[in-house]
């Protein structure tokens, strides 16, 4: 028991550590990149649909940097059956965060517009916490989510990888502990 202690403590250890990771992409990795579908409509007058995160068809817009990715829907305008423009923003929006995977994952769908906290409790902890919460002075990117759901390939993946680093770490110390005059009795 004496001997899996250091590991449980180096394993609770790196899952914190992948989740403090992953809170800080979000709330400071800028966007590196966008993509958008195309504005060129099809034969029916609007733009042709992509696959969003989990095969759902539609106007997916998408933005990643470092350890940050965010997937949301739009809506198309049109008149007479030709594409104007897009409008506004739809559910379901994803949210990711953590390097080197994606380990959390914040997920935005339509409830009614009931307040924060009169939404259920699965819906509040699947949605996070939002970024415009955070004081002006943290100089945090707003308009994100705080993810609170873990993503299990990309937790594991990530835990493991933090996991091995402060095992090494740790090795590396106590073997300098050892060779130091202090460290030997």
């Amino acid at each position: 028991m004496r001997r899996f202690r250091p590991f449980l403590i180096l394993f609770i250890a790196a899952a914190m550590l992948n989740v403090f990771i992953a809170w800080g992409c979000i709330l400071w990795s800028p966007y590196t990149s966008h993509a958008a579908p195309s504005d060129q409509p099809t034969a029916d007058g609007y733009p042709p649909t992509i696959s969003g995160p989990y095969g759902q068809q539609g106007w997916w817009f998408a933005a990643t940097g470092f350890g940050v990715w965010e997937s949301v829907p739009f809506g198309a305008r049109g008149a007479e059956g030709q594409f104007l423009y897009w409008r506004g923003s739809h559910t379901p929006a994803y949210y990711r965060g953590g390097w080197p995977m994606r380990a959390l994952q914040s997920t935005v769908t339509f409830h009614d517009y009931r307040a924060r906290w009169d939404l259920p409790r699965t819906e509040i902890l699947r949605r996070g916490i939002q970024t415009s919460w955070f004081p002006a002075w943290l100089h945090v990117h707003q308009e994100r989510r705080l993810p609170l759901v873990p993503l299990s390939a990309g937790f594991a993946i990530n835990t493991l990888l933090y996991l091995a680093l402060l095992a090494t770490s740790r090795l590396v110390w106590l073997r300098v502990v050892e060779r130091t005059p202090m460290g030997r009795s």
